[in-house]
């Protein structure tokens, strides 16, 4: 999983807090004992100097520290004894993790745990504006219904659901596989087709699997470029740190395609994007209600290129989506 510099310290910062709070239980926990459990503390702190002279045998070569070693075991015996008989787990101090495979540090064996997933996501929703929250959240790929599509066509090509059926089939096996085999897909058609839905689900699904996921428009994508080279220093500064997850984000999804004002700079820049996240094997799936020619006309023939040859490039077709569950749910009131 790739992560901008940004996403890096926001985790490393995450699994800092929890062991924060680890340890805050702990030792609220412990001062509970001291207080309420008559002679744990004398205990502890008989057993705290029997460990540090134990140790200091041990280097001077002095072998008393058996003696000790048989001591520190009767008194772990009788701190034991002192919880059970005051109604505490003999784990009570023990193990205080939020996760326990991991101990809160996010990997096992060198490997991410189970949890970090899960925190890959609440970081990833956290930290998106509303409007992403809003399109990329509690989305899932079960939710595209190809019965929203007609089944029939006016001519003898595919019928609308079997074309929106190849995409989704498709989408699938990506979210699948998203981690091994990065894909790049183009979705084209009209409005409310379901174009920025299927990417959202294909985004929100990735995220759940802790892979990180940038959503950005046409619109916005064409600000950052342009506050990257020309924007004052604080626009310059946001628009950096935007740059770096559109070049690093694991996937990122380009919505709208075609509604941006593009000049011959920003479609320098949108072919170095395009042309980099394709060198280092990134996926990225772009929207547009752009047709194909109308894409070849607008912009230059080297993103038309990296788009024709680069992209999985997927035709949706039929009634404006929205409009139809609109009136669906007005006739059935």
């Amino acid at each position: 999983m790739a992560l901008t510099n940004e996403q890096y310290n926001a985790v490393t910062r995450y699994y800092d807090a929890l062991r924060s709070e680890d340890r805050a239980l702990y030792f609220s926990r412990l001062e509970e004992l001291y207080e309420k459990v008559p002679g744990y503390k004398a205990l502890c702190d008989s057993m705290a100097e029997m460990s540090v002279n134990a140790v200091k045998m041990r280097i001077s070569g002095d072998k008393g520290y058996m003696d000790i070693s048989s001591r520190l075991k009767e008194t772990e015996e009788k701190l034991d004894l002192l919880l059970k008989e005051n109604g505490y787990p003999l784990d009570y101090l023990d193990d205080i993790y939020h996760c326990r495979d991991c101990r809160d540090t996010g990997y096992v064996d060198g490997q991410k745990c189970h949890c970090f997933s899960k925190a890959m996501a609440e970081l990833f929703y956290n930290d998106a504006d509303k409007e992403l929250n809003v399109i990329l959240q509690d989305k899932s790929i079960r939710d595209f219904d190809l019965d929203m599509y007609p089944e029939t066509s006016d001519d003898d090509n595919a019928s609308p659901r079997d074309y929106a059926r190849k995409a989704l089939a498709d989408s699938i096996k990506f979210i699948e596989n998203a981690e091994k085999e990065p894909v790049n897909m183009l979705f084209y058609g009209g409005t409310g087709v379901g174009k920025t839905f299927l990417s959202a689900c294909i985004g929100s699904e990735l995220i759940k699997k802790g892979m990180s996921v940038y959503y950005v428009t046409a619109i916005t994508l064409k600000d950052i470029f342009t506050n990257s080279t020309f924007g004052q220093e604080e626009e310059a500064g946001e628009a950096a740190v935007l740059m770096e997850r559109l070049y690093h984000t694991d996937l990122l999804i380009i919505d709208d395609l075609g509604t941006e004002l593009h000049n011959a700079f920003t479609d320098s820049q949108l072919f170095a994007l395009l042309d980099r996240r394709m060198i280092k094997k990134q996926s990225t799936i772009i929207s547009t209600n752009l047709s194909l020619g109308d894409i070849k006309e607008r912009y230059t023939d080297r993103i038309f290129s990296r788009l024709f040859s680069g992209f999985e490039i997927y035709l949706m077709m039929g009634d404006d989506i929205r409009l139809v569950k609109a009136i669906s749910s007005h006739n059935h009131k």
